[in-house]
């Protein structure tokens, strides 16, 4: 297992971005659990590109949010919705998955 990148959510939790060779996906972590696994799909050259883009996003909004599985899960739920080609950069992917998380949370709190 590597650790590819390391920071601090808003509540100070420390937030690992984990890859698993092994078991092919990358895994969203606090000090404490796992909060979300992103897995490589097919066996091409961009699968691994495509999941650590996916999982980058979703360790972002973990870092902003809060290091809490339900946060994760849903962060996971719209990367793995959206299509790596619609973007001509990973930036506004993470920026896109950031922006969708952010709405399907302001719906949940004012139906």
């Amino acid at each position: 297992m590597e650790v590819i990148r390391r920071s601090f959510d808003i509540d100070g939790v420390r937030v690992e971005l984990i890859f698993d060779e092994e078991r092919r996906r990358f895994t969203v972590a606090s000090r404490w659990a796992n909060l979300a696994h992103v897995p490589l799909r097919g066996l091409r050259s961009h699968a691994k590109r495509t999941a650590h883009e996916r999982a980058s996003a979703v360790f972002e909004v973990v870092c902003i949010n809060g290091a809490c599985r339900e946060v994760a899960k849903s962060a996971r739920r719209v990367a793995m919705a959206l299509r790596p080609g619609q973007f001509s950069l990973p930036a506004y992917m993470e920026r896109e998955i950031i922006r969708r998380f952010n709405a399907t949370q302001s719906q949940k709190a004012h139906p």
